[in-house]
């Protein structure tokens, strides 16, 4: 679709232009620096040539996670503009901390780092604020206007009044509207657009005035007058789109696709039913789970099992029963955070929980109890990253709230996911909390991909340095 693909075109223009940006004023504040004689920092720049390369890659890591569909880069407000500013400066001075941890490298001057990612939301907003708009003007004004007739009931029009209005910004012009409604046209941002005829009149409409694209909100009734339409813009050579009606019969989202001559239509995408994208998670997991029992866990036992002795005697470990992929049970590692005497084992633990000892405290808040789960990756129960795993009892409950509930059962269950990178983690107080998360763990099902899992290993990370308010 035409609009869609300059919507893409425009992100991965935008996505080159903010790389360069991060460069330029990576280079420029060194160089700055350098002239200030702050440090002879342009004396080895074998270093800073990697750091920039990793600069430039934690930036296009926040925007591969970019949801298209939610974020109008040409006419973005302050508010999400500052928003995605500081994400994107958030994963940059991530990478950054991540390689000197790895590296342990002392030759990069932390001076120049401070300086660098001090300013880089403020040279990120502005150009966020600008680059978009610049390109937009660039690519979709002009000669690249694309004047266009709307066909279908206005009542329609005004549900679909943020899309006409988001479209306007990649250059699709709305001129008139070709409808049976008596009503003398739609008012919009860029002005009012009037009613030039009806949808069998579009043959004459299209002889007497420039239109490049026919736009179907709704399909005709009538199927010969559906395929008036088709033959007269394939006859016109102008472009035709129809917004698709079945998911709003379906009340649901759809995918499409072909096998063996049939078309097929899907609630959803599930790209891990590819063997080849099960074998690369599984590898995923493999890597990173034994590095965490091999590395993290023999170390961290110690600690907990000293702490255990002083503040709550009894079993180190706690394993507990959980739902796994099709809700198959399992049988969960965690460290033991709460007292023996537990009465109530199925109970969600609350912010001021008295089952919970003190140490236990700071293990929920850095995630430290999870750690065991690792071992349940290695078994193969779990995955590093997938939906955090329930009791058998609250998948009951949750269900009875939301009817897709089980659809998150559909992949192995995560030692963390992106419902809790997102902040949906600890206690759910109401509904709303559980249909957020179950809404986050199916967007992580319809769109995983390698580079995802690493995001989200990477922001989990972080959440254990800097725990969100949510986790107790």
């Amino acid at each position: 679709m035409i609009i869609r693909s300059r919507e893409i075109g425009l992100f991965n223009a935008y996505s080159l232009m903010m790389a360069g940006v991060v460069t330029l004023w990576f280079w420029g504040c060194l160089v700055a620096m350098s002239v200030l004689d702050l440090r002879p920092l342009l004396q080895n720049m074998e270093p800073y040539l990697a750091y920039n390369l990793i600069s430039v890659g934690g930036l296009l890591l926040q925007l591969y996670q970019t949801d298209l569909g939610r974020l109008n880069l040409v006419r973005m407000e302050a508010v999400q503009n500052a928003r995605l500013s500081i994400s994107q400066t958030l994963h940059v001075a991530g990478a950054l901390a991540l390689m000197l941890v790895l590296t342990k490298d002392l030759t990069i001057s932390r001076l120049f780092l401070l300086v660098y990612l001090a300013a880089l939301p403020f040279i990120l907003f502005l150009a966020n604020a600008m680059v978009p708009k610049l390109l937009g003007r660039m690519f979709f004004g002009g000669r690249n206007l694309l004047p266009s007739l709307v066909i279908g009931r206005l009542q329609r029009a005004p549900k679909l009044r943020r899309w006409l209005r988001r479209i306007e910004a990649y250059g699709v012009h709305v001129i008139g509207f070709l409808t049976d409604d008596d009503l003398g046209g739609l008012e919009t941002e860029s002005g009012p657009v009037p009613v030039v005829g009806h949808a069998r009149e579009l043959r004459g409409i299209l002889s007497k005035i420039r239109v490049d694209t026919v736009i179907l909100l709704d399909l005709p009734k009538e199927q010969p007058l559906l395929d008036e339409i088709v033959e007269n813009c394939i006859h016109a050579g102008v472009r035709l789109v129809a917004i698709n009606p079945l998911p709003e019969r379906f009340k649901h989202s759809l995918r499409f696709y072909r096998q063996f001559g049939m078309d097929f239509i899907a609630l959803r995408q599930e790209p891990l039913q590819d063997p080849l994208n099960r074998i690369i998670k599984r590898t995923i997991d493999i890597v990173v789970a034994l590095f965490a029992v091999v590395f993290i866990l023999p170390p961290l036992t110690l600690a907990v099992w000293i702490a255990h002795r002083m503040q709550s005697p009894g079993p180190l470990f706690f394993r507990q029963t959980r739902a796994g992929i099709q809700n198959r049970p399992f049988q969960i590692f965690k460290f033991r955070t709460m007292t023996v005497s537990n009465p109530n084992e199925a109970r969600q633990a609350t912010e001021a929980d008295d089952r919970i000892f003190p140490f236990g405290r700071i293990m929920r808040k850095c995630s430290i109890d999870e750690i065991p789960q690792f071992l349940n990756v290695l078994l193969g129960d779990m995955s590093v990253v997938g939906p955090r795993p329930h009791m058998l009892e609250h998948n009951e409950q949750f269900a009875k709230v939301m009817a897709g509930y089980h659809v998150r059962t559909f992949i192995k269950p995560g030692v963390t996911g992106l419902a809790q990178v997102q902040g949906y983690r600890g206690e759910a107080h109401t509904p709303d909390d559980i249909r957020k998360r179950v809404a986050c763990d199916v967007d992580y099902i319809e769109r995983w991909s390698p580079l995802l899992d690493v995001a989200i290993i990477f922001q989990t990370a972080l959440q254990v340095v800097r725990p969100p308010r949510s986790a107790y």
